[in-house]
């Protein structure tokens, strides 16, 4: 049987940061995001050998109908989110759709089990 397919999932740069981000109401994300990672690198070895890429992307904190109050310009949490991330501003969606055709298109053929991050700060680096 020859199969073959993308699959991009959304998870969280939230997975792998702590400290002045972190509160205790968002344990939870932290633990889902983390296991889609994890999910990503699982699945991407294996369904290689099915030629099924999987990859993930991790946006950080984007603007959406769902944090709407929290993405306001005037918000002290999307300030320290800004502070903290190299581009100096949060992601809006049309920033996070072109990683996800990326990986989807054949462009990507040799990628699999990657996630994507808008950030990078090694974990030993409080926020």
């Amino acid at each position: 049987m020859n199969t073959s397919g993308r699959r991009a999932a959304a998870s969280s740069t939230s997975a792998r940061s702590s400290g002045k981000l972190a509160c205790e109401c968002d344990g939870l994300q932290r633990a889902t995001k983390a296991a889609v990672d994890s999910v990503t690198r699982t699945l991407s070895a294996e369904l290689g050998p099915k030629k099924v890429r999987v990859n993930a992307v991790n946006p950080g904190m984007v603007v959406t109908e769902g944090n709407a109050s929290a993405a306001d310009a005037e918000n002290e949490f999307r300030k320290v989110v800004e502070a903290h991330t190299p581009l100096g501003r949060i992601g809006q969606v049309n920033d996070i759709a072109p990683a996800v055709v990326f990986f989807a298109s054949d462009d990507a053929k040799w990628v699999t089990g990657e996630t994507l991050s808008s950030r990078r700060i090694p974990l030993s680096e409080p926020l």
